[in-house]
């Protein structure tokens, strides 16, 4: 048993909204510090359920103004204080009540987190609100506080905004951040590739870690069909994750392989939600109505998920170019444990790391696409087990990476 005389605070106020992180990714990364370090933590996040468990108990926020904020701290908005250090932000956000009440709420939950004298207070996908709180705290905290901030970084929630100049003004906050909180700052990335461009930033090196994943049933599923070859598209049915792109390569893979019998190609991907701005009636009727093609629930349970990834042969993951630039995917961290090749796409941060990490192949287009399938679905014993191992090893690096964080 833990003894759990660390208290970690994992800060994530997007969480349980569509664009964050949900409770089971939360969930992950309290029990691998309770396991790791005895961490008793404490989750401060955006969601209406809550479940505590040994390791995890929750702080709820309450939703204002399109952001959430620590229900006791509501009368503070009404000040509507000017609050920004920087004056580049100050002239930019001057006006902008709605950027003002934002940034304030997430200060005020800020300091109150600091204030309960965390170890640490994890941030796993840090926002650009967060990011701003902590500049403006940083010198009190350096003075007042022994508090370790683990800061990181995905390559879109912190530009999740319509301020101007985001990226330019992100980039001299976590300059900022580092040099008044130096090794009480500690930032670390999603992908190799976004870490390059934060190391530029920071002039050191920045590390990438992944979201652990719960590898327990990874080497149970055994009722694989040995007569057709599963393509996973895992994960939430969402525009920027090529949903409207997978009608179109389940043909394009039919087509390349239909003087293969012995080779029949599937794909299995969450339908998508009516209430999803981007739904189209048509569009799902197709899906429904192709042979190769099995539409599950729009929601997965974590369990359902698993099982998903379980039953692959391959894990292909059509995300934008835009939207995944330098972003990573919780699913090729989910996969790892699975020793599945990944197919993902060229150009993105994940993709990046596919081929960084020897786990799978990249495409870029359509043509490319059937190549790459038709040489992960004609993989040899040696090759797939050298994937495998790959996985096995990028894995462990990356949980190794994320430890280092919280080391004294």
């Amino acid at each position: 048993m833990n003894s759990f005389d660390k208290k970690l605070i994992i800060f994530d106020p997007v969480c349980g909204i569509s664009i964050g992180h949900n409770l089971p990714t939360i969930n992950k990364y309290a029990r691998w510090a309770a396991n790791e370090f005895g961490c008793k933590s404490e989750a401060w996040v955006a969601t209406r359920k809550n479940e505590p468990t040994e390791y995890l108990s929750f702080r709820k926020l309450s939703w204002v103004y399109g952001y959430w904020l620590h229900s006791n701290l509501k009368e503070e908005i009404k000040s509507r204080k000017k609050f920004l250090r920087n004056e580049s932000i100050l002239d930019i956000a001057r006006n902008s009540t709605h950027h003002i009440l934002a940034h304030r709420s997430i200060k005020n939950c800020l300091e109150a987190a600091v204030n309960q004298k965390p170890k640490y207070v994890f941030f796993p996908g840090a926002d650009f609100y967060s990011l701003l709180s902590i500049l403006s705290i940083a010198k009190a905290v350096k003075n007042n506080s022994k508090t370790v901030f683990i800061i990181r970084l995905m390559g879109v929630m912190e530009w999740a905004t319509k301020l101007p100049r985001a990226r330019d003004i992100v980039s001299q906050v976590i300059f900022d951040i580092k040099n008044i909180l130096g090794e009480r700052a500690r930032f670390t990335a999603e992908t190799e590739k976004y870490a390059y461009e934060l190391g530029a930033i920071l002039n050191t090196v920045i590390k990438v870690t992944s979201i652990p994943s719960d590898s327990s049933n990874a080497n149970t599923v055994t009722n694989k069909d040995s007569h057709r070859i599963n393509i996973g598209c895992v994960g939430g049915a969402r525009a920027d994750k090529g949903y409207f792109d997978i009608l179109e390569l389940s043909r394009r893979a039919s087509s390349a392989f239909e003087s293969s019998p012995e080779k029949n190609i599937y794909f299995t991907l969450q339908s998508m939600s009516p209430r999803n701005l981007d739904f189209n009636w048509q569009y799902q009727s197709d899906l429904a109505k192709a042979k190769n093609i099995n539409l599950v629930n729009p929601r997965l349970s974590d369990a359902e998920l698993n099982a998903q990834i379980a039953q692959s042969d391959i894990i292909l993951l059509p995300y934008s170019q835009g939207t995944y630039a330098a972003r990573g995917s919780a699913i090729l961290f989910d996969t790892l444990p699975y020793g599945i090749p990944l197919l993902g796409v060229e150009g993105t941060g994940f993709g990046d790391s596919i081929r960084h990490a020897g786990i799978g192949l990249t495409y870029s287009g359509i043509d490319d696409y059937v190549n790459r399938l038709s040489e992960l679905v004609n993989l040899s014993s040696s090759n797939r087990d050298h994937i495998r191992s790959n996985q096995a090893n990028y894995s462990k690096l990356l949980l190794s990476n994320l430890k280092e964080c919280f080391n004294d």
